[in-house]
């Protein structure tokens, strides 16, 4: 019987879609902060230099905004003109993140919602690996696991002849080749990370 270990970790993915009007350097403070939190228990490598004892983590790598013209499923809550943004977070993380970081993302959520009591920000964490993205929902659907606390695994993409490729049911934004290209170049940045750390 072969022992069990822990696969390698991967990249914390953070993707926003967010109202134009959103303070987005105040929410990416607040956002970092929670990060903080997830890292003491969850960053299983750290970027040289920095450790989750010694302040904020950093963001390592963002895209750019993006005006979010794929559906119009949040506009009855969130408006018109919706930006798409993704943020990857320093270190190499756990693969069991899933859980607390879509706990955080409600609580992040939450803060920033109107007077009106309607999200500002949707966020939608994830974890990239070598071998796939899986994002954390509280949506059920025939291709997402159930992992815990309401949250489901979402298997969105997967790694294949060189590039990510989707799958009938990931999100139009994440087929986008501005999306496929920014996360095929964290990719790259993570499978450097793993090697020198002897990881892979």
């Amino acid at each position: 019987m072969r022992d069990l270990t822990p696969p390698a970790g991967g990249l914390f993915l953070v993707g926003l879609l967010f109202r134009p009007s959103l303070d987005l350097d105040r929410f990416e403070n607040e956002l970092t902060s929670h990060v903080q939190a997830l890292a003491h228990s969850k960053m299983i490598l750290c970027s040289e230099g920095w450790h989750p004892a010694q302040g904020l983590p950093k963001i390592a790598m963002r895209s750019p905004e993006v005006p979010f013209h794929y559906t119009n499923y949040y506009r009855p809550e969130m408006g018109d003109d919706l930006l798409r943004l993704f943020l990857i977070y320093e270190g190499v993380w756990s693969q069991d993140l899933l859980v607390p970081a879509k706990q955080m993302a409600r609580e992040m959520e939450t803060m920033f919602l109107d007077t009106g009591g309607n999200r500002t920000v949707n966020v939608d964490p994830g974890i990239l690996t070598l071998e796939r993205l899986v994002l954390a929902t509280s949506k059920n659907f025939l291709h997402r696991i159930y992992l815990a606390d309401g949250i489901f695994a979402d298997l969105t993409l997967i790694y294949k002849k060189g590039g990510f490729v989707p799958l009938e049911w990931t999100f139009p934004d994440y087929q986008d080749v501005w999306t496929l290209d920014f996360l095929n170049s964290a990719r790259k940045g993570l499978k450097v990370l793993l090697k020198q750390a002897n990881m892979i």
